[in-house]
């Protein structure tokens, strides 16, 4: 069972947006509960399927889990981004220390989407994660 919490509580930048992957069906107790606006308090859990994700300001805004009292197991990713012109690299946390938080190292810079709207991946820099095969069959 979660607490309530913002990622801010744990000193991450105020700039970072949470997308949250749920890779089965989430629903009732076996999600993960959000308020929609910071300090609103209007908690509601993300109702969604597999294959589907939420970007949410999970830094601000408050979420967390409840017991899950249902049959279905949840399993999900919980990705954290940046924009590169909102990162601050001198960011100080409210401890008044300097954030552990860094690039390449917490952070993978990531290129931008092609302008040309066609679909692209985007791809992290020097990772050692190679694409599916049918994924670059497909880019080409």
């Amino acid at each position: 069972m979660g607490v309530p919490h913002r990622d801010y509580d744990y000193f991450h930048q105020p700039a970072e947006l949470n997308i949250w992957v749920p890779l089965t069906r989430v629903f009732g107790t076996n999600t993960l509960y959000s308020e929609s606006v910071p300090k609103l308090g209007d908690f509601h859990p993300f109702e969604l399927e597999r294959g589907q994700a939420v970007l949410f300001w999970g830094n601000q805004c408050q979420h967390y889990t409840v017991a899950n009292d249902s049959n279905w197991t949840r399993v999900s990713f919980d990705i954290r981004v940046v924009l590169l012109e909102h990162f601050d690299r001198t960011y100080i946390d409210q401890r008044n220390k300097p954030t552990h938080f860094k690039l390449n190292q917490y952070y993978q810079l990531c290129s931008k989407p092609r302008e040309d709207n066609r679909s692209t991946r985007l791809q992290a820099q020097s990772s050692p994660i190679l694409p599916h095969k049918d994924q670059e069959a497909t880019s080409n």
